[in-house]
């Protein structure tokens, strides 16, 4: 299944200087390992490549244009514009995961091939949320919900698998990261949660 997600980061103003400066971005391949590109924007709005880190397939770059396409199925689009809304950085991500070669696991990062299905009844001590008790419409849910908020632009989530489990995820790892950062992310889950 493909899956699509953009970001930006915006200013509205007539530079560059406010959003000049080291940018990372992060995220987990398609088989689970962890992939990163590193760049920097100047002070007049153009992109530098750094370091790139996971196996990459094809690198393209550009003044105001950087895109990596990752062997497993990832892709990841920097692109800096300067439009009539002012200077922003865009980060478009694509997945293609089907047909990847996950190295012989089930994704969970267990390092076997079953589905860890733990769900040995339902009941008391169910870890799935109220009112859903099947795993692949939880899982159908929760992905449904974060297109939908990083369609909003405010925020950005990606995903992963933990014990077999698709997980939501958002990093707050970043130095820039404020508690209002936070509750901003959960009032946008909140708001567009649906049962």
């Amino acid at each position: 299944m493909a899956a699509s997600s953009t970001t930006t980061t915006s200013l509205v103003s007539d530079g560059w200087t406010a959003l000049a400066g080291s940018y990372t971005w992060e995220a987990t391949a398609c088989a689970g390992s962890r992939i990163a590109v590193e760049y920097s924007v100047s002070d007049a709005g153009h992109l530098a490549l750094g370091p790139i880190a996971g196996g990459t397939a094809v690198v393209e770059t550009a003044a105001d244009r950087i895109e990596v396409r990752f062997a497993d199925g990832v892709r990841i689009r920097i692109t800096a514009r300067n439009d009539g809304d002012g200077p922003r950085i865009d980060r478009d991500e694509r997945r293609d995961c089907d047909g990847v070669d996950d190295g012989g696991t089930d994704g969970d990062g267990d390092g076997d091939s079953d589905d860890d299905d733990d769900s040995e009844g339902s009941g008391e001590g169910d870890d799935t949320a109220d009112g859903v008790d099947d795993e692949a419409e939880l899982e159908r849910l929760n992905s449904r919900l974060l297109d939908a908020v990083n369609a909003t632009g405010r925020v950005f989530l990606s995903h992963t698998k933990l014990n077999g489990k698709y997980t939501v995820r958002l990093a707050v790892g970043n130095v820039g990261t404020r508690e209002k950062h936070v509750a901003q992310a959960w009032d946008v889950l909140k708001g567009l949660a649906v049962r």
